[in-house]
């Protein structure tokens, strides 16, 4: 769909780039760079603001740890030890730098704005979409980047989507904060060249240490690129509304910050990983969440990538139009009884618990985006090496991946 928004970034070549930083031999990842952001007039305009910020004008990485005002607060756990400083300052604390101008009380003030530059207004999302457009289209609904948008709160336009399973190819550059993958009515073991290449894809990302968060298919496809297995779940398919558990590990996890220890999401599957190795080339694989049917609901791989079976992006609309789709193979294996009133009845249940689970769901995706994809929270001078904030985080993508496609 936006494929040729994604590929526009130079193609890199191993050894040094022609604006001198170093590239290494795996993935081509544009990331944030440091930018200077327009004041918002309301702000400059405020006879309160400390002498100096009108005069400024524009500030370069002002933008809140948070995403929003009403954004759920971390569960303090060692893997947020670098928020420490956001409940005494405010949403903005930690990506603000010093202002000529402004003394401490006024950068206190300018740290608890929450108006300079939302998280996401900035987010840039790579979604790789295994899930082919014309079913979707016939069932009535809209697209599956829409979905994604809606569940994350972000603009369509800040979801870059490659359309792989209706033969779009994997970019040789991406130019995003963070990889995004979603459901399909395909199995992630199918030998189909596409799939081989969007889980070689997965990984050349994880090398690259961009955040992932990856969903049912995907999140199947991507516990099968560090070696994990899954095939067809032995008590069979899951559909309509499932009760996830964490585990212990789960409830440390930041993905999960502020949910209970059991809540409820909307799922639709009928494969399961069923095996996993104990550490990938990206970190340790923990299970973070099972179902009272089946083992490893969520999963973390390593630092930056998560996965998960259930569906934190669909509504009860879309589960919906999936049993009026499906609706004899559920009256078949039981989900529904064989009557129309017994499909209104499943529906009218959807809808009924849709507001706690979709609450859940955009809690869950919010914490993604505030714990693991945050833009701006690089160390730009560290991460590259050359000493210049702004400067591209450039590594190449494998030929078999971005060439072949």
């Amino acid at each position: 769909m936006h494929t040729s928004t994604v590929g526009e970034g130079r193609r890199a070549t191993s050894g040094r780039g022609t604006d001198g930083v170093s590239i290494d031999d795996d993935l081509v990842v544009v990331r944030g760079p440091s930018k200077r952001f327009p004041l918002p007039d309301r702000l400059l305009d405020n006879p309160t603001d400390p002498a100096g910020l009108a005069a400024t004008g524009t500030l370069r990485h002002v933008c809140p740890a948070s995403l929003d005002a009403d954004a759920v607060p971390g569960a303090g756990n060692a893997d947020r030890a670098d928020h420490a400083d956001d409940a005494a300052l405010g949403p903005a604390a930690d990506l603000v730098a010093p202002v000529a101008g402004l003394d401490d009380d006024g950068h206190q003030r300018l740290h608890q704005s929450t108006a300079v530059c939302q998280v996401r207004d900035r987010v840039r999302l790579l979604f790789v979409n295994a899930q082919e457009t014309a079913p979707l289209t016939a069932m009535g609904l809209t697209s599956y980047p829409r979905w994604i948008a809606e569940a994350t709160g972000l603009a369509p336009e800040q979801i870059v989507t490659i359309d792989v399973a209706d033969g779009a190819p994997l970019p040789a550059t991406i130019e995003a904060d963070a990889v995004v993958g979603g459901g399909s009515g395909h199995s992630s073991y199918e030998p189909l060249p596409w799939i081989a290449k969007t889980k070689e894809f997965f990984r050349a990302a994880g090398r690259a240490g961009l955040p992932e968060l990856h969903i049912c298919w995907s999140h199947q496809a991507r516990s099968e690129s560090v070696g994990g297995r899954s095939a067809g779940g032995p008590r069979g398919r899951r559909f309509g509304v499932d009760t996830v558990r964490l585990t212990p590990a789960g409830r440390r996890d930041p993905l999960f910050a502020g949910l209970p220890d059991e809540f409820d999401l909307f799922t639709s599957h009928v494969d399961v990983v069923e095996r996993l190795p104990a550490r990938a080339d990206e970190g340790a694989v923990t299970e973070l969440a099972y179902s009272r049917i089946y083992r490893n609901e969520a999963l973390a791989i390593g630092p930056t990538v998560r996965t998960i079976q259930a569906h934190p992006e669909i509504t009860a609309t879309i589960v919906a139009a999936l049993a009026r789709s499906r609706r004899g193979a559920l009256v078949r294996e039981g989900w529904l009884g064989p009557d129309d009133a017994d499909l209104d009845a499943f529906t009218a249940t959807l809808y009924a618990r849709e507001a706690r689970i979709v609450a859940t769901s955009r809690q869950l995706l919010g914490n993604w985006l505030r714990h693991y994809v945050r833009p701006g929270r690089l160390d730009w001078s560290a991460t590259i090496g050359a000493g210049q904030p702004g400067v591209d985080d450039r590594v190449r993508v494998p030929a078999a991946v971005g060439g072949v496609l």
